[in-house]
């Protein structure tokens, strides 16, 4: 994280709770911003594909966004694409992997969370008095161009479940990197959400659940400690 957000946490236990509306790339870059968050599409490859007229329900065709009573169809080689935004969620981002790189493009703020469950599980205490509740929590997938495919197997087997993934836990290829899991909440009246929200948290609970690191203080302290050695 950004140092302008460690220092509040780590002297006023105040959290920045962002949310998936206000990532936008002219503003944090393409690192963390990001202008399609809470996207998603889904294409369907179709090579021949045939809908009798007595058909009464067309998996495919309701896909597709067609519809078609008493009328025989046939397709050929054709693609039904479609776009699916789901992002009117607060979201808190973590790493799954301890990576300087990763920390560098980030920041000089690093916390480390050793207990994230009760670490959440403050947070979401917190948010609840304002009327945000938690929604949902998972890794993120990373899809190129953000695109999920199908084929018309996917509609026309007995065997195969179609589950779009979830547009807020979904982000390009390029992201892969950074091995992201992801806590989002909502307005429990689902309301739009304009703001990004701060609250205050324990003291105890940052320090028993987590340890905060300053990485340029860090690097200062670093080379104090080896002018020292070269001095003796």
């Amino acid at each position: 994280m950004e140092l302008k957000w460690l220092h509040p946490l780590r002297t006023k236990n105040v959290i920045r709770i962002s949310h998936l509306n206000s990532y936008k790339e002219d503003k944090f870059g393409t690192e963390i911003g990001d202008d399609d968050e809470g996207r998603i599409f889904s294409q369907i490859s179709v090579g021949k594909y045939h809908s009798p007229a007595d058909k009464n329900d067309d998996r495919l065709l309701r896909a597709g966004g067609i519809v078609a009573i008493n009328t025989d169809i046939t397709f050929e080689n054709c693609i039904f694409s479609d776009e699916h935004v789901d992002k009117n969620y607060f979201v808190f981002c973590v790493c799954l992997e301890k990576n300087p790189e990763i920390q560098k493009s980030f920041g000089s703020g690093l916390q480390i969370i050793h207990n994230f469950k009760a670490y959440i599980r403050a947070i979401t205490h917190e948010l609840n008095k304002l009327g945000i509740v938690q929604h949902d929590a998972g890794p993120c997938e990373y899809l190129l161009d953000r695109k999920q495919h199908f084929t018309e197997e996917d509609f026309t087997s007995d065997e195969k479940e179609i589950i779009l993934k979830k547009p807020y836990l979904v982000k390009d290829k390029k992201y892969e990197y950074q091995n992201e899991f992801r806590v989002v909440w909502r307005y429990k009246d689902n309301r739009e959400i304009k703001k990004e929200e701060y609250i205050k948290i324990s003291k105890e609970v940052i320090e028993n659940y987590s340890y905060l690191i300053d990485l340029e203080e860090q690097e200062r302290n670093k080379n104090k400690r080896k002018k020292k050695r070269k001095k003796k």
